[in-house]
């Protein structure tokens, strides 16, 4: 006796329903925009909008490392990226707002300090408060900016596993998930049947 089909999840019934109100962009669309034309060919390939679990995860990771990487451009950036890579660009350009500008400030001051500490430059909470206000200018600039580059990277990195490592995760609690309702599916239709 054929098994009957597994009913759509609501993560699947959302998605279908997203597909069919958004608007289906062609490449030959995306050739007339002015600032995107020369990218509608490369914009183009299946591969970077299609949901798969490696460059989806890849696209989170980029995305987050250029969250925490760049205070300015990250979404070009993170696009830029997944595109020389073909990783999927919609969640490359969603994972760089894990940092927004909300954030920004008590982000790149714990970076400041975090790279300090690296450094072993160890201000005091004085003059860290003062250099976090002029990073760019005064004596000792220079190590200042040194040690807010090297926290903030060393945050990207972090972030950049810490994204590709949930989404992997993630994707496979999902399986596991579906994989144990149709496994439960299959065994009430063995027993009613």
């Amino acid at each position: 006796m054929p098994s009957s089909p597994t009913p759509p999840s609501r993560m699947q019934r959302l998605l279908r329903a997203l597909r069919q109100r958004l608007p289906r962009l062609r490449p030959e669309d995306l050739a007339r925009l002015p600032l995107i034309g020369r990218l509608a060919a490369p914009l183009g390939r299946p591969a970077l909008w299609q949901w798969r679990r490696e460059p989806v995860a890849r696209g989170a990771a980029v995305g987050a490392f250029f969250a925490f990487a760049t205070p300015v451009a990250q979404i070009p950036a993170a696009l830029l990226c997944a595109l020389l890579f073909r990783l999927h660009l919609p969640t490359a350009a969603l994972a760089t707002f894990v940092n927004s500008p909300l954030t920004f400030g008590p982000v790149y001051y714990a970076a400041y300090l975090l790279g300090a500490w690296l450094l072993g430059l160890n201000p005091s909470a004085a003059e860290a408060e003062a250099a976090a206000a002029s990073v760019s200018s005064g004596p000792g600039w220079g190590e200042r900016a040194l040690a807010l580059l090297v926290g903030s990277l060393v945050f990207a990195v972090l972030a950049a596993l810490t994204a590709y490592a949930l989404v992997q995760g993630g994707w496979a609690w999902a399986l596991w998930r579906r994989a144990r309702r149709i496994r439960a599916l299959r065994q009430a239709d063995a027993q009613a049947g």
